[in-house]
């Protein structure tokens, strides 16, 4: 009989005297792979054969670490790469992982995220947001959509410092398993923070007081969507306001209330608060929100706002006035190039939508996708915005007041490369306000 025919295949030219050369199946996979060692150069190489593997019917598109927004596939904010938002330590964050089906339909899949913090690893399972039909692999997967892809709660042993991961994704049966990134890990790094510090004053206004438990809990919004794990909020005391209907002479007395008490000491035993804010009650004031900032030569430190119940929007009015405090202009409709750090002619967008999806933690429906089209908090009632509106954070807005905070509050930073100029307050200036509406 003749011998079988046999054409030869080059694998590598590279080798020097491959001594020995070994077929066996390494991977277990049913396919016969090639291990070949040289002594020329001590190595010991696995040469895997691939040509007979079969295709996963899905695969891994890419992963998203999000504490409220974050840049992914963003062709309107070039400046924003994936993942560039920053992570604050100790906030509460999800990591989202999009799978693509490969077979045309809706595939149920399952996964398991890894997490190193230097000290141990731990694997978290997803969470079912959106009820059981969510995890799923889809042909075109949507950000909007809760249901497509895997979120994985990041624990807090897993939220400080730099932190490795990687993900397993596999269908029910296990029978096709993915790993994402294919080799390596990725590094995200969870960024401390100071607390903000807040104290607030209660100011009776014709014989009305704001609502103690509204303002009680008004930093929820603001510790939620600023890059803070934590906002230090406490009542410094009251005050009656018995002059004209201007928010400029609810500043002034503020002012004068905050400088007697850097000089005399403050009541409260944790001392002096970064922001002093004022809580007007929109029973007889009506809706206001004012603010002090170093852009307009005011102090950055005192602001005030109502406690407008509708919609909760005195948490919108905190949030927005103190971020004008923090350097922050109005997306689209402050034109300050020059003194304006952040915001006006600077924000990167056409209109004031965030322009990324976001994701509600806990602020007006727990555990839903924030649509892109949703409002900046930092609009107001602005540009045609209805204050009353819901609102949220973009990246541009978390950017900016995270340069702000990591540099101190008198310190004004950049934004895509953008140089931002700031004109400081001299002694002599004593106000300079501004509306919310």
């Amino acid at each position: 009989a003749s011998l079988p025919a046999f054409t030869p295949h080059i694998i590598s030219t590279a080798v020097n005297y491959a001594r020995p050369v070994y077929a066996t199946d390494i991977d277990g996979d049913g396919d016969v792979d090639v291990v070949s060692g040289s002594n020329a150069d001590d190595q010991v190489t696995w040469w895997e054969q691939e040509g007979r593997k079969e295709v996963p019917p899905f695969r891994v598109l890419g992963m998203e670490v999000t504490q409220g927004i974050q840049c992914y596939n963003s062709p309107e904010d070039p400046n924003c790469p994936n993942n560039s938002v920053p992570l604050i330590a100790d906030k509460p964050t999800k990591v989202r992982v999009y799978v693509a089906s490969n077979t045309g339909a809706q595939l149920p899949v399952q996964g398991t995220l890894y997490a190193n913090n230097g000290v141990e690893t731990v694997g978290i399972k997803p969470e079912p947001l959106g009820g059981a039909d969510s995890s799923q692999a889809v042909p075109n997967p949507d950000r909007e959509n809760i249901h497509h892809g895997l979120w994985f709660p990041m624990p807090q042993s897993m939220r400080d410092g730099l932190i490795s991961v990687h993900v397993e994704v596999y269908t029910s049966t296990q029978t096709s398993r993915v790993r994402y990134p294919t080799l390596g890990e990725i590094e995200l790094t969870f960024n401390n923070m100071e607390p903000l510090r807040i104290g607030y004053v209660s100011i009776e206004y014709k014989n009305a007081i704001p609502d103690e438990t509204r303002i009680a809990i008004a930093q929820g919004y603001l510790e939620s969507l600023y890059p803070l794990s934590e906002v230090d909020y406490f009542k410094v005391g009251t005050m009656r306001y018995l002059g004209p209907h201007l928010e400029d002479g609810i500043l002034l007395q503020l002012k004068g209330l905050y400088d007697w008490y850097n000089i005399s000491g403050w009541p409260q035993s944790n001392g002096k608060p970064d922001q002093l804010f004022g809580w007007v009650p929109d029973e007889t004031w009506g809706l206001a929100g004012s603010s002090t900032p170093q852009f307009l030569l005011g102090s950055g430190r005192i602001a005030c706002g109502s406690d407008t119940p509708l919609n909760k929007t005195y948490r919108m009015i905190m949030a927005h006035e103190i971020g004008h405090n923090l350097g922050l202009c109005h997306p689209i409709c402050d034109y300050l190039p020059f003194i304006c750090p952040y915001g006006g002619s600077h924000w990167p967008h056409n209109d004031y939508a965030i322009h990324d999806v976001g994701f509600d933690f806990d602020v007006y429906e727990r555990n839903t996708v924030i649509k892109e089209k949703m409002d900046d908090f930092m609009i107001g009632g602005h540009c045609g915005a209805s204050v009353y509106a819901h609102k949220w954070i973009s990246a541009y807005t978390f950017q900016s007041l995270y340069t702000a905070l990591a540099n101190g509050e008198q310190t004004m930073g950049t934004y895509g490369h953008k140089p931002l100029k700031m004109i400081e307050a001299g002694q002599q200036v004593l106000l300079v306000s501004g509306r919310v509406y």
